[in-house]
């Protein structure tokens, strides 16, 4: 569960990173996916409300933390199934997202 959580996390750092968010702004999330997923760089992922929805009971509940170091309180946390769901959508979309731009910065250099 802590990968998957953590993996999600470094998604959203990229994205943001991406669009140009400074390394202070993504370390001032500090794990809070949530409030990440209201950056500009995220909302214009277009995530679905089910996923932005998760990404707040993730910050609300302190799942990363409860993974990583309560490890045998993660009976309380979500459902790998919709663990996997998020980190699926999460991923494709920031991957497509990043292909796109990588695309056009190839285009304009070429």
């Amino acid at each position: 569960m802590f990968c998957a959580i953590h993996a999600i996390e470094l998604y959203l750092n990229a994205q943001i990173r991406d669009a140009g968010g400074t390394p202070e702004l993504v370390r001032g999330y500090r794990h809070r996916l949530g409030e990440m997923s209201a950056h500009e760089a995220i909302a214009a992922l277009n995530l679905r409300k089910k996923t932005r929805d998760h990404l707040g009971t993730m910050t609300a509940e302190r799942e990363y933390l409860v993974v990583r170091y309560a490890p045998d309180q993660k009976a309380q946390c979500s459902e790998l199934t919709r663990l996997t769901a998020t980190l699926e959508e999460v991923a494709t979309k920031v991957g497509s997202a990043m292909d796109r731009r990588t695309g056009s910065r190839t285009e304009k250099a070429g």
